[in-house]
């Protein structure tokens, strides 16, 4: 019976950090737009004071994963907590976006799907072992984590470059469009100096 519950734990480990690797796999795929698209959530009247704030959050975000990755395997009840929050907030805000989308972009709502379905399974999972403890392989813990470091980080300097954008928008007195992304930037004329 032991060798039952065992070989569940290894089981539950395995399929907790292919998860986390799938879900940071995914974002770096998209170059970290799929945590962004969860600012659709975001009332309108608010966003303006907010947008400075989101890149943080996002990364903070992906803190939690990280986080529960590192509990996993010593601290089932902070392995839970950071887990079952990552995940509720990927559910959320992948669900918030798959109700709210008005534009058609087949790519990213394929993978927003296939980001709302894992979380479901991961949040699932996480609360599968809240008393409990997992294994966990070392080596597929340390990449999951270096994933979820480098989609942590993308998406922190795309949600700046976002925010940043807004906010110049915003600076220049014009109302800020749909596709505010677009200009990133103030034209400068230069001389030419090659000749």
């Amino acid at each position: 019976m032991s060798g039952k519950i065992s070989t569940m734990r290894n089981i539950r480990g395995y399929l907790i950090t292919a998860i986390f690797a799938l879900q940071a796999g995914l974002n770096i795929k998209l170059f970290g737009f799929i945590p962004v698209m969860f600012t659709v959530l975001i009332p309108r009247t608010i966003y303006r004071y907010v947008a400075w704030l989101i890149p943080f959050l996002l990364f903070a975000f992906f803190l939690l994963g990280i986080a529960s990755l590192h509990y996993m395997g010593s601290s089932p009840r902070r392995a839970f907590l950071c887990g079952s929050l990552y995940f509720l907030f990927a559910l959320l805000g992948s669900l918030g976006f798959l109700v709210r989308q008005d534009f058609n972009l087949p790519r990213v709502s394929l993978m927003m799907k296939i980001w709302a379905l894992s979380s479901l399974l991961g949040l699932f999972l996480v609360l599968s072992i809240r008393n409990e403890g997992v294994f966990l392989n070392p080596l597929a813990v340390y990449t999951a984590i270096a994933l979820l470091i480098v989609s942590g980080v993308i998406t922190l300097m795309i949600s700046a470059w976002l925010a940043e954008d807004y906010y110049a928008h915003l600076d220049i007195g014009k109302d800020v469009p749909e596709n505010a992304t677009r200009i990133v930037g103030h034209p400068v004329m230069v001389n030419n100096t090659t000749g």
